[in-house]
């Protein structure tokens, strides 16, 4: 279920424009032979390859909620794409970066923080996207929306200093000697102290050194323990 939350969308099914979705109306979109179906309560807009939803304005969101299989309600900022990809509808968010960061704070840190701190977080956030922007180009998108990326859950909605924060760094990047983007990890807890980059990855990178960080140390998660059997540590 797709759902215009804020301003109006243009439906494009296969490049043509089919329809407009205005404020708090919805359409549902499923598979069917090979493509996707896209239905109203009133109208049937007919089966597409690829469908897209543009925004109308800068500030244009749209909820999605999954019903097959059923997952929560999620709003996102500006345009949405979907199209088949390996059997099941694959939903893109093609989104500003600036938008795009506060989702990805908001979801990596949760509310509470002070503003300095969503302000350093908002520019590892877009560094670390700027510089893995192709990651996976080949799968039709640019950064998931899961770990392996970054965490991100679409529109910022919770925290109101996380979107003053993004918008305060706007367009700032951390970059290296050689005015490359860098590496800009991070995690929730270091537990006390950090790795060199060549003890986790394979390349030393000068910026990426050990070093005690006793804050980790009073933060959740420190401290954790797991069981695993004889046999499975023998055989790791």
């Amino acid at each position: 279920m797709i759902v215009a939350q804020t301003s109006a969308y243009t439906i494009y099914g296969d490049g043509i424009r089919i329809s407009e979705l205005y404020n708090l109306e919805g359409v549902r979109a499923e598979l069917s032979n090979g493509k996707i179906s896209l239905r109203s309560l009133n109208n049937d807009f007919g089966t597409y390859s690829e469908i897209e939803f543009r925004g109308l304005t800068q500030t244009s969101t749209i909820n999605i909620k999954g019903v097959q299989p059923k997952t929560k309600e999620q709003e996102y900022n500006n345009h949405l794409k979907l199209r088949v990809f390996t059997g099941s509808i694959q939903i893109v968010n093609i989104v500003n970066i600036e938008n795009y960061v506060g989702g990805v704070v908001e979801a990596e840190t949760g509310r509470g923080r002070p503003f300095e701190f969503y302000k350093v977080q908002s520019i590892i956030s877009r560094t670390y996207a700027l510089a893995n922007f192709r990651r996976h180009v080949d799968e039709g998108y640019q950064l998931c929306d899961a770990v392996h990326c970054q965490v991100y859950h679409g529109l910022s909605k919770y925290e109101e200093l996380i979107p003053k924060a993004v918008m305060s760094t706007k367009g700032i990047v951390i970059v290296d000697s050689d005015i490359d983007l860098i590496t800009a990890a991070f995690s929730s807890n270091c537990g006390g102290k950090t790795r060199n980059a060549e003890d986790v990855w394979s390349k030393e990178v000068s910026y990426l050194k050990t070093r005690v960080d006793s804050f980790c140390l009073e933060s959740p998660h420190a401290e954790w323990t797991k069981t695993i059997s004889k046999q499975e540590w023998n055989t790791f």
